[in-house]
């Protein structure tokens, strides 16, 4: 959980990245190295409504 919201299966816990894949990887790293906070949550939405379409 990053700041409440659910990053696919990777999760911030007591400051330690939690990465369930590799997708997660590389959603994390993206979403936290290229944006903004806000602008991050508002990719991280979108991307991960994109992957669900295809699941």
């Amino acid at each position: 959980i990053i700041n409440g919201r659910l990053l696919g299966g990777a999760h911030i816990w007591e400051g330690k990245l939690i990465i369930q894949n590799k997708m997660d990887a590389i959603l994390y790293r993206v979403c936290t190295d290229v944006w903004t906070d806000r602008e991050a949550t508002l990719f991280c939405q979108i991307v991960q409504n994109y992957i669900k379409g295809y699941e």
